[in-house]
């Protein structure tokens, strides 16, 4: 068998998982211009929730599937189904069919992030890790930085089309690297995938998401239909031999608060990511650049507040750090939620933004710090996809909620037409319609997204009085 070029192998990975990494923050900024565009703002939350619920859903899954087949061939299919669905998210010419192409190009790009650190876990020792690790860390750093400002300026000089296709070069060179640098010997062994419990829990979380986006039409018969699925999985989970959610994890109180308050965490983060670019280009009228501004700031202070938690982690304890991040995030959205009274400058907005990702870095970093060494090196990808997947889900299902009360307000809204409303959403962003029909859907869509940003003030209020009863915990050495 070839040597693995390991040099090259970790360029390839660093490649793939940036295409994951940026597809929140870069579509977060076209968003607007896409539902605009498409038609269908009804539509609106599903563009990021298709493509979240169907990456976090199968991360469990894809890390037995590469204990049983090996990482390159499920990395590389994952891959490969990634960039396809790109192209096809492309070419799509309603708001629903570029929604289906998001789910395919969610499945494959679970397999990116988890199978890339399973790899680099083959292929260096202990003490060379941790250099990997920071390599990863600073690409999403760094996709959270430039996400927002590439997909603003992608919509503003060649057209929201180019977010999808970029993926195709970059996805066929990590390919291509991978494919000639990267050699492994798959060890077959037993294993028994638990696919049913992976079924029933993709079900319950879609069914669920589309009962939120079908409040008020109908969208009881899809929650019970959710809860059932939710049932039929937790029966599931107790006779699989490998559940997809290891139950024992949760009787530990570290992991327990942990889990739940990232659920609190993703509610508030997605709600941010997803809504602002819609007041800032609807409400205040700006163009995608000035949307990717304001996400700008908590992609910089994240991985900065992130980097300082070892040094701080020597003069606060834990808890002291994670409170201290919280009250951040309350500070974030009091002052985004407060600004919604008036048509505040969006510099403003950058700032509570910036706030946002301060405390989410001084929170949820140390959290993970403290999981990851809570638990043995066999049960550690478990405990730290379990912390990802409770806040993408609960993140895809609070926008899913959201947007469906957006678009019910809306619609209900007297004098206003959802074509007002993609009008003003759309490349010439309104500048067609009348001033007096102009200023009804600016008003309109201002008032609704004020019930957003308060939703999502509320819920870190509720986030910082959990985390004052949060278990003592200290980093033990290893």
């Amino acid at each position: 068998m070839k040597e693995t070029n390991r040099r090259n192998t970790v360029a390839a990975l660093i490649f793939s998982v940036f295409l994951t990494a940026m597809e929140g923050t870069v579509v977060a900024t076209a968003m607007p211009t896409i539902a605009g565009t498409l038609g269908g703002v009804e539509y609106y939350s599903w563009i990021f929730a298709a493509f979240m619920i169907a990456s976090s859903v199968m991360i469990p899954l894809y890390g037995k599937l590469a204990d049983t087949l090996g990482r390159k061939p499920v990395l590389l299919g994952g891959l490969s189904l990634f960039v396809i669905a790109s192209v096809l998210c492309g070419l799509a010419t309603s708001l629903p069919m570029l929604v289906v192409f998001r789910v395919l190009q969610g499945l494959g790009a679970g397999a990116l992030q988890p199978l890339g650190l399973t790899i680099t876990g083959d292929l260096f020792h202990v003490e060379e890790r941790g250099r990997v690790a920071a390599l990863f860390g600073a690409v999403w750093a760094t996709a959270g930085v430039a996400g927002p400002m590439i997909g603003s300026l992608i919509v503003e000089h060649l057209s929201w089309h180019w977010i999808f296709f970029i993926n195709l070069p970059l996805g066929l060179l990590a390919g291509g690297i991978l494919w000639a640098n990267y050699h492994e010997s798959v060890e077959r062994r037993p294993s028994n995938l638990d696919h049913m419990g992976a079924l029933l829990l993709a079900a319950a979380v879609v069914l669920a998401l589309v009962g939120a986006d079908r409040v008020g039409r109908g969208g009881t018969l899809w929650f019970l239909m959710s809860a059932a699925c939710t049932a039929g999985f937790l029966l599931q989970e107790r006779w699989a031999p490998e559940p997809v959610i290891a139950r024992e994890l949760f009787h530990r109180p570290l992991i327990l608060f942990t889990n739940l308050s990232n659920v609190i965490v993703g509610a508030v983060l997605f709600t941010m990511i997803s809504f602002l670019p819609l007041h800032v280009e609807g409400v205040l009228r700006k163009g995608a650049v000035a949307a990717g501004v304001c996400l700008l700031p908590m992609g910089v202070c994240w991985p900065v507040a992130s980097s300082l938690t070892g040094r701080l982690l020597r003069r606060f304890s834990l808890k002291q750090l994670a409170v201290g991040g919280m009250a951040l995030v309350v500070t974030g959205t009091l002052l985004i939620a407060s600004t919604q009274a008036f048509l505040a400058h969006y510099l403003l907005l950058a700032l509570g933004m910036g706030c946002l990702g301060a405390g989410f870095g001084f929170f949820t970093t140390p959290l993970l710090f403290a999981v990851q060494n809570s638990v043995s090196w066999s049960e550690r990808g478990v405990a730290t996809s379990l912390v990802l997947f409770f806040r993408g889900v609960s993140g895809v299902i609070a926008v899913g909620l959201l947007g469906a009360a957006l678009s019910w307000l809306l619609r209900h809204y007297p004098g206003l037409s959802v074509a007002m409303v993609e009008e003003m959403l759309g490349a010439t962003h309104g500048i067609h319609l009348p001033p007096d029909v102009a200023s009804l859907a600016m008003g309109a869509l201002h008032e609704s997204l004020r019930h957003v940003f308060v939703f999502a003030f509320a819920a870190s209020v509720v986030g910082f009085l959990y985390t004052l009863s949060m278990p003592q915990a200290r980093l033990r050495p290893e």
